[in-house]
């Protein structure tokens, strides 16, 4: 009885490994799951993030370079303001929006980087879950 209840234990723990274990075809089948909905998340935010620099570029467009630099002197002041009013558990990338912030700056270069997805890659490589893709 001994032999046959250590039998029975041993063919349910490796069962378990085996079968109840993640398998590679069920784990890769969650990531790509989370991935493809932290794509959506991640042009709704792309998205966002060029709506405020078109308003920035359109309040900024008739300014002479003096008007513009007070201007993102104000703007930098009140997000700093702005962030200094955060509570400890609160959630901020302040780095969230700077690519596009400087269409001339060398740091916007980095739009182009081909492991970005969507427009930003030259071929859109993401194009299936990227409608702004000008390669459809």
């Amino acid at each position: 009885m001994k032999k046959i209840l250590s039998i029975a234990l041993a063919a349910m723990v490796s069962s378990s490994v085996a079968f109840g274990a993640d398998s590679a075809a069920k784990l890769s089948k969650e990531m790509f799951e989370f991935k493809k909905e932290a794509s959506k998340e991640y042009y709704k935010i792309q998205k966002g993030c060029d709506d405020i620099h078109a308003k920035i570029a359109q309040a900024t467009k008739n300014l002479d370079p003096k008007q513009k630099d007070e201007f993102y002197k104000e703007f930098r002041y009140q997000m700093r303001q702005n962030m200094a009013k955060l509570d400890r558990d609160d959630k901020f990338f302040a780095g969230i929006c700077s690519m596009n912030m400087y269409k001339n700056n060398k740091r916007a270069n980095m739009q182009n980087r081909s492991d970005r997805p969507g427009k930003f890659a030259p071929d859109c490589p993401n194009g299936i879950y990227n409608p702004d893709c000008p390669m459809r």
